[in-house]
């Protein structure tokens, strides 16, 4: 089955040729009907943006801090009640 829809990956500059390379191969198998979009804003940045719910994914070149954990936790928290709904 193939994916459909959009997947956001934002983050550090260091592991973004990594995250192109996977994205583009992931997009070759599964015949383009999903958009993969990998950007770079740096670590940092890529944690605001998945925090603030613009990605779907974040590339991150250090540990994450503490404040960026819990803001994934309770992110994920609420989309499993969503779903729950």
């Amino acid at each position: 089955m193939a994916a459909t829809g959009n997947l956001k990956i934002d983050g550090s500059s260091t592991v973004y040729p990594i995250t192109q390379a996977i994205a583009e191969a992931f997009k070759a198998q599964q015949d383009a009907k999903a958009k993969v979009s990998v950007n770079i804003s740096g670590t940092t940045g890529g944690f605001e943006k998945f925090c603030a719910g613009q990605t779907d994914i974040s590339n991150a070149s250090r540990p994450i801090l503490k404040a960026e954990a819990e803001c994934g936790f309770k992110l994920s928290h609420e989309i499993n009640n969503q779903r729950q709904q």
